[in-house]
């Protein structure tokens, strides 16, 4: 106990000195300091076995989070030094298995080793978050239905690190360090008879994601992120035997940035890089179907994408997508066995090595531009495959897989034009 507590101790200090290093002077006001080591695994499970369900619906929850941090503060200036370091496994698996269920079946799962969230209004803020994770993030769902359901929804969930910066009416400075050694898997497997409403599948799996949001503030973000665990998979899979307007969707991704921001001025520079084999797939098959069947697949190894309004934007990032980050992005969508096909059939799948975006909407009168900088290395292979197999579809079959090592794009759209 004492060792660890002088570990965090020594964490905690040796990140407020290198918040000096970074140029970022806290501001006076409120200071927090956190810092959270899980040695062990982190599990969580949810099973249900249930016959027919009627006057309600038939939903159910699995979370596992290793080490959570929230900070929201308003009308004050603030600063936070962070670390968190998750080193066992996290888990959640959930299992349904029903009959009839009148209302809408749902599950939820999510797992994600190191999360934090800051948010403030009406004051600077300074943030200073590191978070490092070398175990397994596994989020797993299975869902059977042999009668009828109204609609259907699954949503799971895997991250290793992830970040939320929010900032209103006041100046954002932040620096982020993200570091994952340790695969991300996410399954999401549905196995039903029949449907009255829309059923929908929605599978994510990252390493690393850092999402920023501004308003009326000045944004200053700095990012260092790196994934090297084997593999980031995320798997959407479902068979119905009648469907209406079904859609799966899975997305894997090494490292992200998001950030967006309006009327204030915006400012985003990091460096990325992925060594993690990353695949995405997306598996839709109806033996009946009516409205839509479609299947999404999107996979990236590094990603940047930051938005402002009305005011100067700045995009300096470097990307490295090495050899051993074999990016695959698979979409199929089978229908047509029990000969009832009123619908479209779709399937598109998207695969990218290195993606960044800068963008600004802006008027005449205002001006505003987005100025920057992007270095991006793919080293590795990148493909995106997309099929559909069916007999006869009224509502047309659309398909489309895109491929796309590196890809920068800095823009301005001005209102009226």
């Amino acid at each position: 106990m004492r060792q660890i507590t002088k570990l965090l101790l020594g964490a905690v200090s040796a990140l407020a000195l290198a918040q000096v290093a970074h140029g970022q002077a806290a501001p006076p006001g409120q200071h927090i300091l956190n810092g959270q080591i899980q040695l062990n695994p982190v599990t969580s499970t949810f099973t249900a076995q249930v016959l027919n369900v009627t006057g309600g619906d038939f939903a159910g929850t699995s979370v596992a989070y290793a080490n959570t941090l929230g900070v929201s503060q308003q009308g004050v200036d603030f600063s936070v030094v962070s670390t968190q370091d998750m080193q066992g496994a996290t888990t959640a698996t959930l299992n349904m298995n029903g009959n009839f269920v009148e209302g809408v079946t749902q599950a939820i799962v999510g797992a994600t080793a190191n999360i934090a969230t800051v948010d403030g209004c009406c004051g600077d803020s300074n943030s200073d978050i590191r978070q490092t994770n070398s175990g397994p993030v596994t989020a797993g769902a299975v869902v059977r239905t042999t009668g009828t359901t109204n609609g259907l929804t699954s949503g799971v969930t895997a991250f290793a690190n992830t970040v939320s910066i929010v900032g209103q009416n006041g100046q954002v400075d932040a620096y982020v360090n993200q570091t994952n050694t340790g695969s991300v898997r996410v399954t999401n497997d549905v196995d039903m008879c029949c449907t009255t409403d829309a059923v929908t599948l929605v599978s994510t799996a990252g390493a690393n994601a850092i999402t920023g949001t501004g308003d009326s503030a000045t944004y200053y973000l700095d990012t260092e992120q790196r994934s090297s665990g084997q593999e980031i998979i995320s798997n959407a899979d479902i068979y119905a035997v009648t469907g209406y307007n079904v859609a799966a969707s899975s997305t894997a991704i090494a490292n992200s940035v998001s950030l967006q921001n309006q009327y204030g001025y915006t400012q985003a520079a990091g460096y990325q890089e992925n060594s993690s084999f990353i695949q995405a797939e997306s598996y839709v098959t109806l033996d009946n179907w009516t409205g839509y069947g479609a299947a999404s697949a999107y996979g990236v190894g590094n990603s940047v994408a930051v938005s402002n309004v009305l005011s100067d934007t700045r995009v300096d990032y470097t990307q490295n997508n090495f050899a051993t980050g074999e990016v695959t992005a698979i979409a199929s969508f089978t229908g047509g066995a029990g000969g009832l096909e009123t619908g479209s059939a779709q399937a598109s799948a998207t695969a990218l090595g290195n993606a960044i975006t800068g963008t600004l909407c802006g008027d005449c009168s205002t001006g505003g531009g987005v100025y920057g900088s992007s270095t991006q290395f793919n080293y590795a292979n990148v493909t995106a495959t997309a099929t559909i197999n069916t007999q006869n579809v009224t509502g047309g079959a659309i398909g489309s897989a895109v491929a796309v090592g590196n890809s920068a794009t800095f823009g301005v759209v001005r209102s009226g034009h």
